[in-house]
């Protein structure tokens, strides 16, 4: 076993390992560092290259849903100056309504009175011819 104290053990496996292999895997771990910013600015490149991307699919979706807002805004607007005409001519409408109702209201009155004051004359008429028929 004096051969084996020469190398040293695998931390790992807990055997002996070669000095040509431990300097293998140190290289191979330096190299992992040195490539492992490269890589980490890589992944966020492409994850800003990402992110640039939904942002401009998101204000895309905004531009569209504010040019939607400002048509119904429109739409809106539209309609809410068309109610208030109708409003309005509903209410001129109304009160031309109740105008004529007075008016035709006053006519029947008025035509009324003439009727009573007609069938009183008429009344008064019949009693004179009857007197005078009777002399």
């Amino acid at each position: 076993m004096a051969g084996s104290s020469d190398f040293p053990l695998d931390p790992e496996t807990g055997s002996v390992v070669d000095p040509d292999v431990l300097e293998a895997r140190r290289a191979r771990r330096a190299e992992q560092v040195e490539d492992d910013p490269v890589e980490r600015g890589r992944r966020a490149e492409r994850m800003v290259s990402a992110l640039e991307l939904r942002l401009a699919q998101a204000e895309g979706r905004l531009a569209a849903a504010e040019r939607e807002r400002a048509e119904v805004e429109g739409a809106l607007a539209r309609a809410e100056n068309a109610l208030t005409a109708a409003r309005q001519r509903e209410f001129s409408e109304q009160r031309r309504r109740e105008e004529v109702e007075s008016d035709a209201a006053g006519e029947v009155r008025a035509l009324q009175e003439h009727v009573a004051r007609l069938r009183a004359e008429n009344e008064r008429a019949a009693v004179r011819a009857a007197e005078l028929s009777q002399a």
